[in-house]
């Protein structure tokens, strides 16, 4: 042995041999003092005229006519029975005193210490066995009973290891029982189905059959598919709320992830919202832009600047607060854009997880991984329990199944083409391009590239409130001779009169017709009106109460597991619960979107 530290220099020091404080000695001693000394005198019965026995104690409670400690000995599973202590001796070792300045003062360190004692009744595995032991006995020793009939039992072992082992048996072969643990599901610790039945062929110790039903895996795509769509179109609400068209722009466009398949085959047969792919560079971007057109007095909010009186120096302090409140903008937009995209992703990839189980299943297998890290492959096959109505061409439940799923197919692909209609996600000449040549819906005039990025950066701002939008801009040159004229500069730019009428004494404060903030409010309707019309005339009706199929099927199918020949299965199995993302740009398989 290796001894570290303080070990290493008391030879053989082992805690477990050793009080570890004055006290614990202390405490270890009063107990084998105790195990030598009776209890409470033993009372006497006493007899009233009812007949009723009480017990008195008189005055005298302790004396050695008292019970005699009995104590358990055990020691590993070959000591396990009742003692009693006849001798204690204690010998202390001179010299070896602990001082205890600050604690309970002076007293030796180390007891050695011999006890003489008598067995009491049998050893038992349990417990101690409550009748003495002759020449006919055999439990002398606790474990005897583990290998000899003729001892008596204390613990039925047999059966706990008759369950280890049938459960090992229940795991190579591939049996689950439908009550075995279902929450470990995404470690594939079970089937994808609910085993109902289980049947061992005698004749053929590596064939297992069953009844399986898929009710819950089905009725869990359906939710999914709700709560994925949810998401998404309440999330693109949440970014054209805050950032317009213009974040819906950035978002929707070079998506990830997408095309995918759900049923039987590996066909690009259906379509996600997928994951907004390059946002950062896409922000980062029209930031640039927008600072350039800035530089180049482009910028819409001091269009025509130099054919007004200030000086230099103002202007070179309003041009430098637009960039810095550009330059807000980058994270904000950059943080939220992104926080949004992942909203979708994480509710998509719950989804992706069932159609990935449910693909298996459509595919006919099922299976699990078993303790030992081994896949268990089933080959299914549908029964004629179909539950009615169903199409003709349907006989049995797997091809029930396999229908139903495509309804979900049908769903998500009507979904991704309403999008696609309208503009919530942006297409043609309002699609998002580098170079900003695009339509931002601002009305009928000819909007100019360095206008859509003002819009995109600052049109919530100025349809919020433009008069506090134009005291931001004008906040370095406040409190001069111009401030007044730079404010009403900045606000007519921004399309908003706020001015003194000088026949009423009031100030107005209106939109100007055609003005920046009149098309930014045409923009934003436009948009909000889509959403609502893909809200109120599709939306609302099909997933409010989205029930493509009756969710109660018992989808009852058989199983057959055979032992061998499982590839490529076995790995597809392991697909769908690794951690490891699938390769390429479909979003089946996929654990994170990257």
């Amino acid at each position: 042995m290796i001894y570290d530290g303080i070990k290493s220099k008391i030879k053989h020091f082992h805690p477990v041999f050793h009080s570890i404080t004055p006290e614990g000695l202390n405490s270890r001693l009063t107990f084998l003092q105790q195990c030598m000394r009776p209890g409470d005198t033993i009372p006497t019965v006493s007899k009233n005229d009812n007949g009723t026995q009480t017990l008195l104690y008189n005055d005298v409670t302790n004396s050695v006519f008292g019970a005699p400690p009995i104590c358990v000995l055990r020691i590993g599973d070959f000591f396990h029975t009742k003692i009693a202590i006849d001798s204690l001796s204690i010998k202390y070792e001179d010299g070896r005193f602990d001082l205890n300045p600050e604690g309970i003062g002076v007293q030796p360190m180390i007891a050695d210490v011999s006890i003489s004692f008598n067995f009491i009744g049998g050893h038992g595995l349990a417990g101690p066995i409550a009748s003495l032991q002759n020449a006919l006995s055999f439990n002398y020793y606790a474990n005897t009973e583990m290998y000899d009939e003729r001892a008596d039992s204390t613990e039925d072992v047999t059966s706990q290891y008759d369950a280890e082992i049938f459960e090992d048996i229940k795991n190579q072969i591939g049996v689950i029982e439908s009550d075995d643990d279902r929450s470990n599901t995404t470690d594939g610790g079970v089937p994808i189905g609910v085993p109902l039945t289980t049947f061992l062929d005698p004749n053929n110790l590596n064939l297992v059959s069953g009844t399986i039903t898929y009710t819950e895996i089905m009725k869990k795509l359906i939710d999914s598919t709700k709560s994925s769509l949810s998401t998404t179109i309440d999330t693109l609400e949440k970014i054209n709320s805050e950032f317009l068209i213009g974040g819906l722009q950035i978002l929707t466009k070079d998506r990830k992830y997408v095309d995918g398949y759900i049923g039987v085959g590996t066909t690009d047969n259906v379509k996600i919202f997928g994951k907004g792919d390059s946002i950062q560079d896409k922000v980062e971007n029209l930031i640039t832009k927008a600072k350039e057109d800035v530089d180049n007095d482009l910028c819409p909010a001091i269009d025509l600047v130099a054919n007004q009186n200030f000086t230099d120096q103002e202007i070179r302090k309003v041009k430098n607060q637009i960039k810095s409140l550009i330059d807000a903008k980058k994270d904000t937009m950059i943080g939220s854009l992104e926080n949004y995209s992942t909203q979708i992703g994480n509710e998509e990839l719950k989804l992706i997880n069932v159609i990935d189980k449910v693909n298996y299943v459509n595919n006919a297998h099922d299976g699990y991984i078993n303790n030992k890290g081994n896949v268990i492959v089933y080959n299914i096959s549908g029964t004629t329990q179909v539950t009615p109505p169903v199409e003709a061409s349907v006989t049995n439940t797997l091809q029930e199944l396999n229908t139903d799923t495509n309804i979900i197919k049908n769903s998500l692909n009507n979904f991704y083409n309403q999008l696609n209609n309208g503009i919530i996600i942006p297409s043609g000449n309002t699609e998002y391009n580098d170079d900003f040549v695009f339509s931002c819906l601002l009305g009928n005039n000819i909007i100019t590239e360095n206008e859509n990025r003002f819009f995109m950066l600052f049109g919530n701002d100025v349809l919020t409130d433009p008069v506090k939008f134009a005291s931001s801009i004008v906040s370095p040159v406040q409190n001069t001779a111009n401030d007044i004229t730079w404010n009403s500069f900045v606000l007519n730019n921004l399309g908003w009169n706020f001015s003194l009428n000088i026949n009423t004494g009031q100030y107005v404060n209106q939109a100007i017709p055609n003005g920046l903030y009149s098309n930014y409010e045409v923009s934003k309707k436009t948009v909000d009106d889509s959403f609502k019309k893909f809200r109120d005339d599709y939306f609302n009706n099909t997933f409010n109460t989205f029930k493509p199929y009756n969710e109660s099927k018992t989808r009852i199918l058989t199983y057959e597991i055979i032992l061998t020949s499982t590839s490529p299965y076995d790995t597809e199995l392991k697909d769908i619960y690794s951690d490891s993302n699938s390769s390429g740009d479909k979003f089946n398989l996929k654990k994170t979107f990257t």
